[in-house]
């Protein structure tokens, strides 16, 4: 499937149409329904340059079932110009070391808990340390580990309404990855967002309007 497709795919998605016009970002204080983690922390090398170079991920041999909603998620992201162009551009690597970006599935939560993915940071390249001791990100940071949590990730379904909660959720973790924060619960809107928790009821599996111009008010 081309990038024009691609792109046409992902703005009926966001019921937004197809005509791209250029906006300045703006922060959440001017009515975009986006956050973003403390102090603005966000991806050292940023995410990508317009497609003048890219950043990497990596899928761990454990989340390959879920291989495809990974790259969906992934082109939801990507393929955005019809909505508004940001400078996310990642490609998939298949040399570990080369990714800021990994995705892995365990079993870290018992399912009663309710956590069906997570996100830690790593401030350097070398680190072996989550970052903050697993706290939300304060400081900008070097790579990112996402894991998809089993049985619990596994529960999620993939035709509900229309909706594939998994690739939502992968779609969901990216944006914490990129530097996106979950929506306050005084967001009576959040429901319509991709960065609302699943179990606060999200209904939508891809990114919206509002929260590229999140990645723009933190990339340019």
């Amino acid at each position: 499937m081309g990038k024009r497709v691609l792109a046409v795919v992902l703005a009926v998605c966001l019921l937004l149409g197809a005509v791209y016009v250029r906006e300045a970002p703006r922060a959440e204080a001017s009515g975009w329904n986006y956050e973003t983690w403390p102090n603005k922390a966000k991806m050292k090398n940023g995410v990508g340059s317009y497609g003048s170079w890219r950043r990497s991920y990596w899928i761990d041999q454990s989340a390959m079932q879920y291989e495809d909603y990974i790259v969906q998620a992934r082109n939801d992201w990507v393929y955005t110009s019809n909505v508004v162009r940001t400078s996310i551009d990642i490609q998939r690597t298949y040399t570990k070391k080369d990714a800021v970006f990994e995705i892995h599935q365990s079993q870290r939560y018992r399912p009663a808990a309710g956590n069906y993915a997570e996100t830690d940071f790593y401030e350097f390249a070398s680190s072996a340390n989550i970052m903050d001791g697993g706290a939300d990100p304060s400081r900008d940071y070097y790579w990112t580990y996402i894991n998809l949590n089993g049985s619990n990730f596994a529960s999620l379904r993939t035709n509900v309404g229309g909706l594939n909660h998994q690739k939502g959720t992968i779609a969901h973790e990216f944006g914490h990855a990129f530097g996106l924060a979950h929506l306050p619960d005084s967001n009576s809107y959040k429901v319509n967002y991709l960065m609302c928790k699943t179990g606060d009821g999200r209904n939508v599996d891809c990114v919206q309007r509002d929260e590229l111009m999140g990645i723009n008010d933190l990339y340019g």
